[in-house]
C-alpha cells in the first residue's frame, strides 16, 4: 500500500490505482494463513497515520473497514439451511 500513499506511484497519466485494486491486490499479497481483519486494521491504522484527507484514501480505509468483520462464510451457510 506504500505506493498508493506516496505521490511518485502516479503513473504518467497522474492517476492512482483505484482503491479497490489496491484493496484487491493487498488481499492477493497477504501469507497464507493470514488474519484478515488484524492485518486490515494495521493498514487503517497506516491510512489514519498518512495525515491525508482525499475520497480516495477514505474509501481505501472503508474497504478496509469492511474486512475487519472477518469470514462471512458461517452467516451465508445459516442463511441457506432450508427450514421445514
Amino acid at each position: 500500500m506504500e505506493f498508493y500513499l506516496s505521490a511518485a506511484a502516479a503513473d504518467m497519466a497522474g492517476r492512482l490505482p483505484s482503491p479497490e485494486d489496491v484493496f484487491f491486490a493487498w488481499m492477493l499479497n497477504l501469507p497464507a494463513g493470514a488474519d484478515l481483519p488484524r492485518a486490515a486494521r494495521a493498514e487503517i491504522a497506516r491510512i489514519d497515520g498518512a495525515g491525508r484527507d482525499c475520497s480516495r484514501l477514505l474509501h481505501l480505509r472503508g474497504l478496509f473497514q469492511q474486512a475487519t468483520a472477518g469470514s462471512l462464510q458461517p452467516a451465508m451457510r445459516r442463511q441457506r439451511r432450508i427450514r421445514h
